[in-house]
């Protein structure tokens, strides 16, 4: 699908061409503007004129992925998604959890990752997420604090309270 995206593209704007071939735009980001495009089209039947996608490539050259996804959607004011949580579970019972976080929340579980760098050092969500949870539920089974139901925003933000409390205490296990 990239590649189709990026040769409808480069039919409206041939300069892409020369623009992938130096790397300063690569597929994933034509493609990215693409989609945008016909999400536009398609939610609110807005039609992107030419200039416009030129604008958009002249300020995604030369930026990373993410940077360029929040460009794109920015520029073109894309609605925001609702948040959604969707859950697939796999033959081998491994789940794919899809969360979207706030702005807020993410800063947050990046603040949390940095914390716990020494006991999960690649960087890893799910190894991360899992070592906190692990984390909350030892304290909580091994403290008095009486079980009650509590969302999971809640327990994350215990388990990172508790990371920054004492971080000297954490024994990576």
């Amino acid at each position: 699908m990239r590649r189709i995206d990026g040769a409808r593209l480069l039919k409206e704007i041939p300069e892409v061409a020369q623009k992938i071939e130096e790397g300063s735009l690569n597929l994933s980001q034509v493609s990215q503007i693409q989609r945008a495009v016909r999400e536009l089209k398609k939610t609110d039947n807005r039609t992107v004129p030419l200039a416009e996608k030129r604008e958009l490539l002249l300020k995604i050259e030369n930026t990373i992925q993410k940077r360029s996804e929040q460009i794109i959607a920015e520029s073109l004011n894309l609605p925001i998604p609702t948040p959604v949580q969707k859950e697939t579970t796999h033959r081998d019972e491994s789940v794919t959890l899809s969360i979207t976080f706030t702005k807020e929340q993410m800063s947050l579980l990046e603040k949390a990752q940095q914390v716990i760098s020494h006991c999960v050092p690649n960087r890893n969500w799910a190894e991360a997420i899992t070592y906190l949870a692990e984390k909350e539920v030892r304290r909580r089974e091994t403290s008095a604090i009486p079980r009650r139901k509590c969302n999971i925003a809640k327990k994350m933000s215990a388990a990172i309270k508790l990371i920054y409390a004492k971080p000297q205490s954490f024994v990576c296990r």
